[in-house]
């Protein structure tokens, strides 16, 4: 099966399963366990709170350790697993465990999300390089919008590394929308720029607040 496709499945099956159980399980554990309200929102708290450190943690792994496909893949493992425990909750009584089953749960889903798009962008750039510098171009000028300067320049970094024709396209329109959204020092970001994508000094003519992203 081509690339493409696999990755197709890949990311439509990592938001399947966790549509699968999220919208039902609160009427699950209202209707068939009798929680209260309280309870049922301190069981969805738990995604919150599992991603405040979990893709953190679980990115550090991937760097230095582990495959990035090995981390994800054995965290849905986990996942499911948790999920089979939960399912033999049968009463109120088990509301603590069942709260900490899904707590664990939520912590070995929430960093596959990241995770997914690592393994993604990491496959994308050895078999299809010109596919994945649109990726990251695409994420740079999200960045940019954000006003996030510092990851948008690094995206659009690999983006022309990968595929050194979209220099000009991106220098253009990245500093277009820069000279819109940062007036407190553009000129700075300029320079950064030219240099990091090694263009010309000179701001072409084309570039102005009004009409840069009409006229690309």
């Amino acid at each position: 099966m081509p690339i493409r496709f696999r990755l197709i499945i890949m990311n439509f099956l990592e938001f399947f399963v966790w549509g699968s159980w999220l919208i039902s399980l609160g009427g699950y554990m209202i209707v068939q366990l009798q929680f209260t309200g309280g309870q049922v929102g301190a069981v969805y708290a738990t995604m919150g709170i599992a991603s405040l450190f979990m893709p953190a943690l679980m990115g550090i792994v991937a760097d230095r350790w582990v495959n990035a496909e090995r981390v994800l893949g054995s965290l849905h493992i986990i996942g499911a697993l948790l999920l089979l425990w939960a399912s033999t909750i049968t009463s109120v009584d088990q509301y603590p465990l069942f709260y900490l089953i899904m707590l664990f749960n939520s912590m070995a889903f929430m960093p596959t999300i990241a995770l997914n798009n690592t393994v993604s962008y990491i496959v994308l750039e050895k078999s299809n390089p010109q596919a994945a510098s649109f990726c990251y171009g695409n994420r740079a000028m999200i960045y940019s919008k954000q006003n996030r300067y510092e990851e948008a320049l690094n995206d659009y970094n690999k983006a022309i590394n990968l595929n050194p024709e979209l220099k000009k396209t991106f220098y253009h329109k990245e500093t277009g929308q820069w000279d819109v959204i940062v007036s407190p020092y553009p000129e700075g970001l300029f320079r950064r720029v030219r240099t990091s994508f090694n263009l010309d000094t000179k701001v072409p003519d084309v570039i102005t607040k009004g009409n840069i992203l009409s006229s690309i």
